[in-house]
Protein backbone atom coordinates (compact mmCIF):
# COMPACT_ATOMS: atom_id res chain seq x y z
CA UNK A 1 0.00 0.00 0.00
CA UNK A 2 1.52 3.20 -0.59
CA UNK A 3 0.92 6.76 1.33
CA UNK A 4 0.45 10.04 -1.13
CA UNK A 5 1.98 12.42 0.67
CA UNK A 6 0.17 15.64 0.40
CA UNK A 7 1.82 18.96 -0.72
CA UNK A 8 3.20 20.11 2.75
CA UNK A 9 4.53 16.73 3.88
CA UNK A 10 6.48 17.03 0.16
CA UNK A 11 7.63 20.11 1.03
CA UNK A 12 9.29 18.87 4.78
CA UNK A 13 10.66 15.97 2.81
CA UNK A 14 12.66 17.99 0.26
CA UNK A 15 13.88 20.49 2.50
CA UNK A 16 15.83 17.76 4.72
CA UNK A 17 16.81 16.12 1.44
CA UNK A 18 18.44 19.50 0.59
CA UNK A 19 19.64 19.86 4.14
CA UNK A 20 21.48 16.77 3.63
CA UNK A 21 23.16 17.98 0.55
CA UNK A 22 24.43 21.03 2.39
CA UNK A 23 25.37 18.90 4.82
CA UNK A 24 27.74 16.91 2.68
CA UNK A 25 28.65 20.46 1.15
CA UNK A 26 30.31 21.63 4.26
CA UNK A 27 31.63 18.25 4.78
CA UNK A 28 33.68 18.62 1.75
CA UNK A 29 34.56 21.91 1.84
CA UNK A 30 36.14 21.60 5.06
CA UNK A 31 37.84 18.15 4.10
CA UNK A 32 39.30 20.33 1.25
CA UNK A 33 40.37 23.26 2.97
CA UNK A 34 42.07 21.53 5.86
CA UNK A 35 43.73 19.21 3.03
CA UNK A 36 44.99 22.67 1.01
CA UNK A 37 46.32 23.75 4.09
CA UNK A 38 48.07 20.83 4.58
CA UNK A 39 49.75 20.94 1.50
CA UNK A 40 50.73 24.50 1.47
CA UNK A 41 52.08 23.84 4.90
CA UNK A 42 54.33 21.45 3.48
CA UNK A 43 55.11 23.82 0.46
CA UNK A 44 56.27 26.45 3.00
CA UNK A 45 58.58 24.03 4.29
CA UNK A 46 59.89 22.56 0.83
CA UNK A 47 60.37 25.70 -1.26
CA UNK A 48 63.78 26.00 -0.44
CA UNK A 49 64.69 22.71 0.39
CA UNK A 50 63.34 20.01 -1.64
CA UNK A 51 62.35 21.33 -5.30
CA UNK A 52 61.20 17.83 -6.41
CA UNK A 53 58.30 17.91 -3.91
CA UNK A 54 56.70 21.07 -5.24
CA UNK A 55 55.60 19.86 -8.51
CA UNK A 56 54.03 16.86 -6.45
CA UNK A 57 52.44 19.19 -4.05
CA UNK A 58 50.84 21.47 -6.89
CA UNK A 59 49.54 18.39 -8.89
CA UNK A 60 48.18 17.02 -5.46
CA UNK A 61 46.17 20.43 -4.88
CA UNK A 62 45.12 20.72 -8.05
CA UNK A 63 43.53 17.60 -8.43
CA UNK A 64 42.05 17.54 -4.95
CA UNK A 65 40.40 20.73 -6.13
CA UNK A 66 39.21 19.53 -9.20
CA UNK A 67 37.69 16.95 -7.43
CA UNK A 68 35.99 18.68 -5.05
CA UNK A 69 34.94 20.88 -7.73
CA UNK A 70 33.45 17.92 -9.36
CA UNK A 71 31.81 16.70 -6.03
CA UNK A 72 29.97 20.61 -5.45
CA UNK A 73 28.90 20.65 -8.92
CA UNK A 74 27.00 17.15 -8.13
CA UNK A 75 25.70 18.35 -5.20
CA UNK A 76 24.35 21.61 -6.59
CA UNK A 77 22.76 19.29 -9.48
CA UNK A 78 21.39 17.32 -6.66
CA UNK A 79 19.52 20.47 -5.26
CA UNK A 80 18.57 21.92 -8.43
CA UNK A 81 16.96 18.37 -9.38
CA UNK A 82 14.86 18.22 -5.34
CA UNK A 83 13.48 21.80 -6.48
CA UNK A 84 12.74 21.11 -10.09
CA UNK A 85 10.92 17.92 -8.97
CA UNK A 86 8.83 19.38 -6.08
CA UNK A 87 7.90 22.51 -8.22
CA UNK A 88 6.83 20.41 -11.24
CA UNK A 89 4.92 18.03 -8.55
CA UNK A 90 3.33 20.74 -6.61
CA UNK A 91 3.09 23.82 -8.64
CA UNK A 92 -0.02 25.82 -6.29
CA UNK A 93 2.05 25.03 -2.58
CA UNK A 94 1.44 28.35 -1.09
CA UNK A 95 3.55 27.57 2.09
CA UNK A 96 7.10 28.39 3.68
CA UNK A 97 9.60 28.23 0.91
CA UNK A 98 11.23 25.30 0.37
CA UNK A 99 14.85 26.71 0.54
CA UNK A 100 15.90 30.14 2.05
CA UNK A 101 17.30 32.25 -1.25
CA UNK A 102 16.55 30.99 -4.56
CA UNK A 103 17.75 33.21 -7.11
CA UNK A 104 15.54 33.15 -10.56
CA UNK A 105 17.03 34.19 -13.81
CA UNK A 106 15.30 36.19 -15.94
CA UNK A 107 16.50 34.27 -18.63
CA UNK A 108 15.91 30.07 -18.41
CA UNK A 109 19.66 29.10 -17.43
CA UNK A 110 20.25 25.92 -15.60
CA UNK A 111 23.77 27.42 -15.27
CA UNK A 112 22.35 29.88 -12.71
CA UNK A 113 23.04 27.75 -9.75
CA UNK A 114 26.52 26.73 -10.56
CA UNK A 115 27.90 30.00 -11.35
CA UNK A 116 26.71 31.83 -8.10
CA UNK A 117 27.56 29.00 -6.17
CA UNK A 118 30.42 30.58 -3.58
CA UNK A 119 32.33 27.47 -2.44
CA UNK A 120 32.48 26.10 -6.06
CA UNK A 121 34.54 29.92 -6.38
CA UNK A 122 36.73 29.31 -3.11
CA UNK A 123 37.30 25.98 -4.74
CA UNK A 124 38.41 27.54 -8.29
CA UNK A 125 40.22 30.12 -6.13
CA UNK A 126 42.33 27.21 -4.80
CA UNK A 127 43.36 25.58 -8.10
CA UNK A 128 44.19 28.91 -9.64
CA UNK A 129 46.39 29.63 -6.54
CA UNK A 130 47.74 25.48 -7.19
CA UNK A 131 48.40 27.02 -11.27
CA UNK A 132 50.59 29.96 -10.29
CA UNK A 133 52.57 28.20 -7.38
CA UNK A 134 53.97 25.96 -9.64
CA UNK A 135 54.57 28.48 -12.29
CA UNK A 136 56.97 30.63 -9.79
CA UNK A 137 58.14 27.80 -8.43
CA UNK A 138 61.72 27.64 -8.59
Amino acid sequence: MSEILNSSDDANVIREMIKHENQLVDQRINWMSTIQGLLFAALAFSWDKANCLIPLLCGLGGVIAVITIINLGLATAATQLLLNWYKANHPSYSGPPIIGLYIKSPVDCKYIPYITSLPIWMTFAFLIAWILVYQMAP
